[in-house]
């Protein structure tokens, strides 16, 4: 499976609203998505922020989401990242409803409603909690608006498998401030067919057992590294670098990415803290980037 990585922007928010006791210093909340193709499965794995974050928030209550977490985006909308790709999207899975993982969706169900020569056909979207809801939202759309010709939405959670063409994708419980999931992908690998290959995403989570068992001997592991080693204390939220490099080890996997990395923070910084626990190879990775398992 051949796999893409986009970052899409950050948040900013005080540390003491997502942890007690926590200072009044701003923490940033990155976002990035997955784009994975592998012998007709074609995935998105989150689809980040999109301007429509802030046409979204233009009013009350969601006016105050945009004053209490001022966003940054680094790249435009997530067709315009993928290209001629975005046409070839049959799955799209949100790790959860966090506006910097999911604000994109509606950009893509107007791409698939009213690019020239269409509408595409219908795709699954998975996430926990309701998604045709939080799109609806997102969209300022009616209740009556379903989205039935762009999306068929489906509900995912801990144990959950998915079938992608020779993919399966399993769902495994996140530590995160909502319901969020870890995702775990499994398929023949691309240098010998008779062979399987597993990568495994994170998600926005802290270090928990749960992510140990998913990422359990994957050829691959996508980690989130959003807080710094000594410099963020928040728990229950987001990796720091050690913790991480924890969860490789543990898991035992064969190599380990870290992402959702703060604008301010030095790469180097959590790369060498992971490094300290895992000794396997640690990367972090850069938009564009492209990796095969």
């Amino acid at each position: 499976m051949d796999i893409r990585f986009y970052h899409t922007g950050y948040c900013t928010h005080p540390e003491c609203m997502v942890e007690r006791g926590g200072s009044l210093r701003k923490a940033a909340f990155p976002a990035m998505t997955a784009h994975i193709t592998h012998q007709g499965g074609n995935l998105l794995f989150d689809t980040g922020y999109a301007p429509r974050f802030f046409q979204a928030c233009r009013r009350f209550p969601e006016k105050f989401y945009a004053l209490t977490t001022p966003v940054t985006l680094s790249q435009p909308t997530i067709r315009e990242r993928l290209g001629d790709a975005a046409h070839d999207i049959n799955q799209i899975f949100l790790s959860h409803l966090h506006a910097d993982h999911c604000t994109d969706i509606v950009g893509m169900q107007v791409y698939r409603r009213w690019i020239p020569g269409g509408p595409l056909d219908r795709i699954p979207v998975y996430s926990p909690q309701d998604g045709l809801a939080r799109t609806r939202q997102i969209g300022g759309d009616p209740q009556e608006e379903t989205y039935a010709g762009e999306f068929d939405f489906h509900t995912i959670g801990p144990g959950d498998v998915v079938e992608v063409g020779p993919m399966l994708v399993e769902a495994f419980e996140a530590e995160h401030t909502v319901p969020a999931v870890g995702l775990r992908i499994m398929g023949p690998s691309e240098s010998d067919p008779r062979a399987e290959a597993a990568f495994a995403y994170t998600g926005d989570t802290d270090l928990c057992d749960t992510e140990v068992e998913m990422a359990r001997g994957v050829d691959l592991l996508l980690s989130e590294c959003a807080f710094e080693d000594g410099r963020d204390t928040v728990r229950g939220v987001h990796m720091v670098g050690s913790r991480a490099g924890e969860l490789a080890s543990r898991a035992g996997v064969g190599r380990l990415l870290l992402t959702h990395l703060q604008p301010w923070t030095d790469p180097e910084t959590v790369r060498r803290a992971a490094e300290g626990v895992f000794d396997g190879p640690v990367r972090c990775v850069k938009p564009g980037e492209a990796y095969r398992v």
